[in-house]
């Protein structure tokens, strides 16, 4: 139920209103779920598309995977790029999946590369040793144990695994964590 009243001044009675308004969308939240048969309790409902040949809903078994709500939408097409998506990700209700071509992912990294310049960010997954020594307190040799570590274990993925590195302990972190990024 929703009741609406009107009041001139400071608006004292918004949150009588949020309160009814929230309740009355949980109510018919739990209306809906109670309206599922047992097959669809069973069913998740994903949105594909992008870079597939028919983009659309599609209903598939709960614990299905990225890479079968994909084949759901006949496949990706020609220029779609497989790689950029974590097609083993497992799916979750009412997700929407957009598959990018490869010109798109190029056109997002180089995006996300530019406002990271601009925002003065120095990203240690693509950095090079002369990028990573505009940052205090990272010389030739740390540069250099960084670009070796991302080399030998693959990309960080936050920024604080920096401090796996040899030679970068907390401290230095501290100093540093504001101006890295892993894009």
């Amino acid at each position: 139920m929703c009741v609406v009243t009107t009041a001139s001044g400071c608006g004292s009675y918004n949150a009588e209103l949020t309160w009814e308004i929230e309740e009355s969308t949980v109510s018919e939240e739990a209306d809906i779920d109670s309206t599922k048969t047992p097959e669809e309790a069973d069913m998740i409902c994903v949105y594909v598309g992008g870079a597939v040949s028919d983009s659309g809903v599609y209903l598939l078994p709960q614990g299905s995977r990225l890479y079968e709500a994909i084949e759901a939408a006949g496949g990706m097409t020609e220029g779609a790029d497989p790689y950029y998506l974590n097609q083993a990700k497992v799916l979750e209700d009412a997700e929407q999946i957009i598959v990018l071509t490869t010109q798109e992912v190029q056109e997002r990294k180089q995006q996300i590369q530019h406002e990271e310049e601009e925002a003065g960010l120095v990203n240690i997954n693509t950095a090079d040793v002369a990028q990573l020594m505009q940052l205090n307190g990272i010389g030739q040799s740390r540069a250099e144990a960084i670009v070796a570590y991302r080399e030998q274990c693959g990309r960080f993925t936050q920024i604080e695994d920096i401090q796996m590195v040899t030679g970068i302990k907390a401290g230095l972190y501290e100093k540093i964590k504001d101006k890295i990024t892993v894009g």
